[in-house]
């Protein structure tokens, strides 16, 4: 996995605990980490 940003890594360490949510709403999460 490639070191990624700082922002970035503070926005997906909540994604990655919230690992329900990604399957309730795939698309949306991946949006929030994709752009983040």
């Amino acid at each position: 996995m490639r070191k990624p940003l700082p922002s970035a890594a503070a926005s997906a360490t909540p994604i990655t605990a919230s690992v329900p949510a990604f399957q309730i709403d795939p698309v949306s999460t991946y949006k929030v980490y994709a752009h983040s």
